[in-house]
């Protein structure tokens, strides 16, 4: 698949530039069931290099079963947009122009940073904090050291380990994400591991952000998201309303049904309640009719917060766990996606 995809450069000092896609170092995997390229991370060649998202793990295309799930979810990348602009287009600004299932990790130790002091963000590094109100995570911050990344390729899969230790603000870790193809299966893992080897506990959370478009279909009524709980709109705490003033979407038993197509300057955002403590609930399919064509995600640990947001390319299910590690400990916790076509689906 040929790409020509603009990249936002973000060096240690937050250098602007663009670089070609076609030089952003990536590694491919498959198991003949599934074909992925994924990113891997690099301060000055990376796919992406914003201090949003995780850099490890951005999956910049994967196929499975003759069916697109992951791709670029913007059309162009424009340097001077803060996060997304769909009015006409989808322009994407170097905050979140992002690819497939990234992650993206509550910051560490903002509110206790002076100006010119830092604060830690997993999967990015050390960053500087400057003279503001408060954390806005479309920002493109300084990047005081981006740790250590190790990147290793045993077939089907790919680890990637980064080390990051900041004496100045206590916090330091050792974090490793697998992208893993299942041999002979149309499903994906991805398996972190996060240990505390700072002295300040580590808490928070992380979420995926999903950015799921099947087929470069448009969303709209062939698009479902259906979850083993029974979803209620609205309701706590998410970027935007917690549902859409005009409802492009509706819930409906354990599916949320999209009730008219997405156009540009569309959005359909809400919050979801009515999961409960067991990681049993963090079980969600995302299916696009059309395309015949859907993705069953399942995690090992609770929900402890669900959203979905989506325009004209993409739908996406943001689903949250909670982070409580103390020094010297470490979590462990696990994502897994199957792929599969609709008339095999249960």
């Amino acid at each position: 698949m040929k790409r020509q995809i603009w990249m936002f450069v973000a060096a240690a000092g937050v250098t602007c530039g663009l670089l070609a896609g076609a030089d952003y170092p990536e590694l491919r995997l498959t198991n003949g069931k599934i074909t992925a390229q994924v990113s891997t991370p690099d301060l000055k060649k990376g796919f992406y290099r914003g201090t949003r998202f995780d850099w490890s793990g951005i999956i910049t295309s994967l196929e499975a079963q003759g069916h697109l799930y992951f791709a670029p979810f913007f059309e162009k990348f424009d340097p001077s947009i803060k996060d997304v602009d769909f009015k006409t287009t989808v322009l994407a600004g170097p905050a979140s122009a992002v690819s497939g299932p990234v992650e993206e990790f509550a910051p560490l130790g903002y509110a206790d940073a002076k100006t010119g002091g830092t604060f830690v963000k997993i999967g990015v590094g050390v960053l500087r904090k400057p003279e503001e109100s408060r954390y806005d995570h479309y920002e493109i911050y300084t990047i005081a050291d981006a740790g250590k990344w190790t990147v290793k390729k045993k077939g089907g899969e790919v680890t990637m380990t980064q080390e990051v230790r900041d004496p100045a603000s206590g916090y330091g870790y050792l974090y490793s994400k697998t992208v893993r193809l299942v041999p002979g299966q149309p499903k994906m893992e991805l398996v972190h591991s996060l240990k505390n080897i700072g002295q300040k506990k580590i808490e928070g959370n992380v979420y995926d952000h999903n950015f799921f478009v099947i087929d470069h279909q448009s969303i709209g009524p062939d698009t479902s998201i259906k979850f083993a709980f029974e979803p209620k709109l609205g309701g706590g705490r998410g970027r935007g309303p917690a549902v859409a003033a005009a409802p492009s979407f509706e819930a409906n038993g354990h599916d949320v049904n999209y009730i008219k197509a997405l156009g540009n300057g569309d959005t359909a955002s809400s919050m979801i309640q009515g999961y409960g403590a067991s990681p049993s609930d963090y079980d969600i399919r995302v299916e696009n009719r059309k395309a015949g064509a859907g993705a069953h995600i399942t995690g090992d640990h609770p929900l402890s917060r669900m959203m979905i947001w989506s325009i004209r390319t993409c739908t996406c299910p943001e689903a949250y766990i909670d982070l409580n590690i103390d020094p010297g400990q470490e979590m462990q916790w696990k994502y897994t996606y199957e792929f599969y076509p609709l008339d095999s689906s249960k």
